[in-house]
């Protein structure tokens, strides 16, 4: 419940209460209006204006995308709009609970590579680095969106799939179909780029709390000339205004830190 922009959708959309269990008065009232026992594990309603439930109650599920999953179909039960920023969270947190596979792609210019695999659907997360003595970009995805095939010939589309690194049989064979034969090496030591995020390191986005995915979304398009400003929470857009405001020698790069940690550093300074 700490996460930034869970905190954000929450306050934004709902009022959020706390209801205390094992208390006597208003608080022991609420727990037996809705038949819950006077101690136990926390739990999660989302109530409408009649006190009457908006979806089932969320109780056991302790998790980041537990909350979201819930905030989302409350605001879709009353025909609301669902921001950009929470279903890209959705998107994110859905992806890490199912378990992500990553790729390493080689090109002629990584930084082209996170342009355009960064925007591909399913793509949740690009690093730019060197292989092998290429330049690669390193591809985390969800393979329930986008196979490893369908990831290899959307790149190879885009001139991002001259070379693949895997250690893996079943991935050389789809990749020789795909861009020919000797167009694989097996995985090696990954050095990261000195610039991560090229096209966004260029602008004031760099300082930016972001999730890894709404990061990689951004410098994509960034890339493409386009504002990703669809993709930011209302705080965020707020936090952005601040550092436009206020030049950018005053903060740290938020490049590939967690956005918990950066946006603590960006509230304290």
């Amino acid at each position: 419940m700490s996460h930034p922009l869970i905190v954000e959708a929450i306050e934004t959309h709902f009022i959020p209460t706390a209801i205390f269990n094992n208390k006597k008065g208003k608080d022991a009232k609420v727990l037996k209006q809705y038949g819950e026992p006077s101690w136990n594990n926390p739990v999660v309603r989302i109530v409408n204006a009649n006190q009457k439930n908006v979806v089932n109650r969320l109780s056991g599920d302790y998790s980041k995308l537990g909350v979201v999953n819930r905030m989302i179909d409350a605001l879709s039960a009353y025909d609301q709009a669902i921001p950009e920023y929470l279903l890209l969270l959705k998107e994110e947190l859905t992806a890490e609970k199912r378990g992500t596979q990553t790729a390493v792609l080689g090109m002629y210019c990584f930084w082209s590579g996170e342009k355009n695999i960064g925007a591909i659907g399913g793509v949740t997360n690009t690093t730019a680095g060197f292989m092998g003595g290429k330049e690669v970009v390193k591809v985390e995805y969800d393979p329930t969106i986008i196979s490893f095939d369908q990831l290899i010939k959307t790149a190879k589309k885009s001139g991002n799939a001259d070379h693949v690194f895997t250690s893996k049989e079943h991935e050389k064979s789809i990749v020789t179909k795909i861009i020919g034969t000797n167009k694989t090496s097996k995985l090696s030591r990954f050095r990261i780029d000195k610039e991560p995020r090229y096209y966004l390191s260029k602008t004031v986005y760099q300082y930016l709390p972001m999730t890894a995915m709404q990061t990689t979304k951004v410098n994509s398009l960034l890339a493409h000339g386009q504002s990703p400003n669809h993709l930011l929470s209302p705080k965020q857009l707020m936090i952005l205004k601040r550092l436009k405001n206020e030049g950018m020698s005053n903060y740290r790069s938020a490049i590939n830190v967690d956005i918990m940690t950066a946006w603590k550093a960006l509230l304290e300074a």
